[in-house]
């Protein structure tokens, strides 16, 4: 049975995903049992997932998937490139993924393995090394650096524009785009890890369908679009469970950067020069978590990038975390045709499977480490829901198993 992988958020799943399983399904020629990655707890924008890990992996199953495994913390909060490089060297060590599915706007797998193996070349890094000296004098974010050092490329390389754009107004694929981002960074990583995997590009619909959009209509409890944008028996599932935001945690990151000293906080992963100085300034001035975001901007990070660096200091995450290889994944959920393969799939793995987070202890030391840091993101995440949660209510629970529940 051929394995396709999916590297995921579902945060939340909304139609666009269920239309994706659907679609994969029917363009294979032979059966596919379909693998997702789904970041747990929090996500690589740098925010807590809307809904649980445990809730979104049982919505997916329910609309498609075979078995839905966790891309742990921190790999799955951290910049593109990382969370890419982390999810592709893990399904490779799955030792049985064929196929990795992705959505993209441009939907040109050509043009996307073009940029990548140009993004790939000592040329491009000395491009973005260029870039870099002359954002010291102009603030600019890393996407906007690398989207310039690629315009610079790209002519030489013969990299058309996407979509008709203007020359010199940007827009090249794989960079203006968020799922062609993605969608560079994964062919990236499958050619840097000599994955074996073959890339399966899905085109997305400009049609509305998107986790942002999903995200808002869920907070403003909007009927009618909750109903277009999102799969019945989900939207069921959503309705019963807490939406989680760090807003709820306000206090709790105020409290730990007003604390924190910033030679502390400067060591955490991904954190610029100055940023930690500023961060404990806006603590000490803020009242609330919308005020101490704003007084920690500037024009050189992107939001989510901030975002990041405030879940990774006060996780205590430093770069070489990020940078590690993934030492376990955890199963979230499984339909009656995952469980079937699941055993031979953890018989063949070269990384451990974790099918109960309280058994996490018979882990060898290098993935039990992992483990309980991304049991303290799990730990933040519960003080992210209207009602705190018991700290440890993760470490208890259990994946949704299709057989079984629906017994």
């Amino acid at each position: 049975m051929k394995k396709t992988a999916i590297i995921c958020e579902y945060n939340p799943f909304h139609r666009g995903h269920e239309k994706q399983i659907a679609q994969l399904r029917s363009e294979s020629s032979e059966e596919s049992l379909v693998i997702c990655l789904m970041s747990g707890n929090f996500v690589q924008r740098g925010e807590p997932a809307i809904f649980d890990k445990y809730t979104r992996a049982k919505v997916a199953v329910l609309h498609g998937a075979d078995i839905v495994l966790e891309l742990p913390f921190p790999f799955s909060c951290a910049p593109a490139e990382i969370f890419a490089r982390s999810a592709v060297r893990l399904l490779k060590r799955l030792n049985c993924v064929d196929t990795l599915c992705f959505g993209s706007e441009s939907g040109d797998l050509e043009q996307l393995q073009r940029i990548a193996h140009v993004k790939q070349s000592d040329e491009f890094r000395a491009a973005l090394d260029s870039e870099a000296q002359a954002k010291v004098r102009t603030p600019q974010s890393y996407i906007k650096a690398m989207e310039s050092a690629l315009n610079r490329l790209s002519a030489s390389h013969q990299i058309p524009l996407c979509g008709g754009v203007p020359e010199g107004r940007g827009g090249l694929v794989g960079i203006s785009a968020p799922n062609d981002i993605l969608g560079v960074e994964y062919l990236c990583a499958l050619a840097a890890e000599q994955s074996g995997i073959t890339p399966l590009v899905l085109r997305r619909e400009q049609d509305g369908l998107s986790a942002s959009a999903s995200r808002s209509v869920l907070h403003a409890q909007d009927e009618a679009e909750l109903a277009r944008l999102i799969p019945t028996a989900a939207l069921e599932i959503f309705r019963q469970t807490p939406i989680a935001s760090l807003t709820y945690a306000e206090r709790a990151v105020l409290a730990h950067f007003r604390l924190t000293p910033p030679s502390v906080t400067a060591q955490a992963a991904d954190m610029p020069h100055g940023l930690a100085e500023r961060m404990q300034r806006a603590a000490l001035q803020a009242t609330s978590l919308d005020e101490f975001f704003a007084l920690c901007q500037t024009k050189k990070y992107t939001n989510a990038r901030l975002r990041r660096c405030i879940l990774l200091a006060m996780l205590g995450i430093q770069m070489e975390q990020l940078h590690e290889t993934p030492q376990y994944t955890q199963l979230l959920a499984a339909s009656e045709r995952g469980r079937a393969e699941l055993r031979q799939i953890m018989r063949n793995s070269a990384v451990p499977i974790l099918t109960k987070a309280a058994h996490y202890r018979k882990l060898p030391p290098s993935a039990q480490a992992q483990f309980e840091c991304s049991l303290r993101a799990d730990g933040l995440w519960t003080l992210c829901t209207p009602q705190a949660q018991e700290g440890s209510v993760f470490i208890k629970s259990a994946p949704y198993l299709e057989e079984e529940n629906n017994a």
